[in-house]
């Protein structure tokens, strides 16, 4: 996996530049933004940046810190990805151009959990393909 080959320091660094980056473009005024124009552009916006960052905190924690990822930690992490979210839908209170929207913040959530989803398959996918290949040795 890329983010195992990563430096600790880096992978430590890179849900902090993430978010940086997060609340940056959340926190533009609209006016700022490239102008998209398809229904739900805004919530598809915020389900893949807290997808990614997700990652990057998986990644910060699994190999940054070695901690292997089980149901109350992925909780925590969770749940901290989403208050993230919703502290940037706060801000864009004082923004001009923009306002909070609690669908934004269930839209971060989705990102998040998507993230859990798509961990989980591919770690079934991994572990039921080696260990279907190990049943059919000679």
């Amino acid at each position: 996996m890329l983010l195992k080959r990563l430096p600790k320091p880096v992978l430590l660094t890179l849900p902090v530049i993430w978010a940086g980056a997060i609340l940056a473009i959340l926190t533009m005024p609209s006016s700022s933004l490239p102008s998209v124009e398809f229904w739900g552009e805004d919530k598809l916006a915020h389900v893949g940046l807290f997808f990614v960052q997700m990652f990057f905190v998986w990644g910060a924690l699994r190999y940054g810190r070695g901690l292997r990822l089980t149901g109350s930690k992925w909780t925590v992490a969770i749940i901290a990805v989403t208050a993230f979210g919703g502290v940037t839908e706060i801000l864009q209170g004082f923004t001009p151009t923009r306002s909070p929207d609690a669908g934004d913040v269930l839209a971060d959530a989705t990102g998040a959990l998507l993230f859990l989803g798509a961990h989980y398959i591919y770690r079934r996918m991994r572990f039921t393909r080696a260990g279907s290949s190990s049943d059919h040795r000679p």
